[in-house]
């Protein structure tokens, strides 16, 4: 068999490069993309029923037990609320897959939830949603 690309198997999904020849075969690695925070909030839970009531140590705990290159202190559930927000995120492009039902307590509610219910910042409200449909206040926190 010669080393054409024809002779090269091309079903793959992630990009792999080429590490050694062996004989009349091509050896691959797969070419890891890293995950960002987002991804391994999905992935870790994708398999949480919808509903599911979590304390933030929870959270952190199942995060870091699937990615434990990932850092506690990265695991921000607060960022990740429908119905909370800081200036210091970009809200309208944020992953949000949670509701704060109360300090460090969280509602599982997975991505794209058609969310009814007030947004907060600082305690005060600033938004609502409506069948998951944001509508900004007036004192919404523009970042600066």
């Amino acid at each position: 068999m010669d080393d054409t690309a024809a002779s090269v198997t091309k079903h793959y999904y992630w990009p792999q490069i080429p590490v050694q020849r062996d004989g009349s075969h091509i050896m691959f690695r797969v070419a890891q993309k890293k995950l960002t925070i987002e991804e391994k909030f999905r992935a870790v839970f994708s398999d949480v029923a919808i509903g599911t009531v979590l304390s933030a140590s929870e959270i952190v705990a199942k995060v870091v037990k699937v990615y434990p290159d990932v850092s506690e202190n990265s695991v921000l559930p607060a960022d990740r609320c429908y119905n909370i927000t800081n200036v210091g995120l970009a809200y309208d492009h944020s992953f949000r897959i949670f509701e704060h039902v109360e300090r460090a307590v969280y509602r599982y509610l997975g991505e794209k939830y058609p969310y009814c219910g007030k947004v907060t910042w600082k305690d005060e409200p600033c938004g609502s949603w409506a069948d998951g449909v944001l509508e900004k206040g007036e004192n919404w926190p523009y970042r600066r």
